[in-house]
């Protein structure tokens, strides 16, 4: 069952629930906007800000980086530059370092582990994850 409605910033989010009870929201806005992910205000800026913690790679068409947010959150970030001039930005919340380094070393596709927000470097973002992972006590 899927419902749509929009977030504190009016950002259209859909929410998906399952028939095990389990919810999943999905928030799709531009670079320019705030927007709510787990339960915290979000936008570009907040992600450009993290703080590196470990470089996994780094050359002028990718990059693997683990970083902490301003929230204390663990983000394996990805940048990936394609020949098509595309340029792919995936941010994947981790549990820890060691999850981080497991995660660095899957097929890009695989990467798509909720909750994470993917952006291009244009001009839009979406964030994927579990509703019942949002509870935290920053409200």
């Amino acid at each position: 069952m899927e419902s749509l409605n929009f977030d504190k910033f009016g950002n259209p989010i859909e929410i998906e629930t399952y028939s095990d009870g389990r919810s999943k929201q999905v928030t799709v806005t531009d670079n320019s906007k705030n927007f709510v992910f787990l339960g915290d205000t979000y936008n570009i800026e907040v992600l450009r800000d993290c703080e590196d913690l470990k470089l996994y790679y780094s050359s002028s068409i990718s990059k693997a980086v683990l970083k902490r947010d301003c929230y204390g959150r663990l983000l394996l970030f990805f940048f990936d530059d394609w020949v098509s001039g595309r340029m792919d930005l995936l941010w994947v919340v981790v549990a820890d370092e060691a999850d981080a380094d497991e995660m660095v070393g899957v097929p890009r596709l695989s990467r798509l582990r909720e909750p994470y927000i993917a952006a291009d470097a244009g001009d839009w973002m979406i964030a994927h994850g579990e509703i019942t992972s949002y509870s935290n006590s920053r409200g």
